[in-house]
């Protein structure tokens, strides 16, 4: 399924096939840790803007900010609009966060689920 980019399937079967060892799984697969930051993450982070909004699980963008961005803020929109008010720097993490594994969006039903989420969707 992968090699065929099927990757909502892939996630789906294994999230059902492991149970609750799929938080566990994930967050050892999507770890960043060992990694540094690329020059594109220094680049992104460089572009004059205070709020940065991706899909990706991982740290590196947070990493590459000088001083590093220690708080992320995970697809709430009360918070996110807080933020964007007072014009403090953060990084919208709209899949979630490989630090909070249960908000993570990777299957098929996480995207319907995410999907439905008006109030987000009005945020951004």
């Amino acid at each position: 399924l992968i090699e065929n980019g099927e990757l909502m399937l892939a996630a789906t079967l294994l999230r059902a096939t492991m149970g609750e060892h799929f938080r566990a799984f994930l967050k050892k697969e999507c770890s960043t840790e060992h990694l540094p930051p690329s020059d594109l993450h220094y680049a992104i982070r460089r572009l004059p803007f205070r709020q940065l909004i991706t899909t990706n699980f991982d740290n590196l963008l947070e990493r590459s900010s000088e001083p590093p961005i220690t708080d992320e803020i995970d697809r709430d929109p009360d918070e996110i609009m807080r933020r964007f008010r007072l014009d403090e720097s953060c990084i919208v993490k709209l899949h979630g966060t490989t630090h909070n594994l249960l908000r993570v969006v990777i299957d098929d039903n996480d995207f319907r689920v995410a999907n439905r989420a008006e109030s987000l969707k009005q945020c951004l």
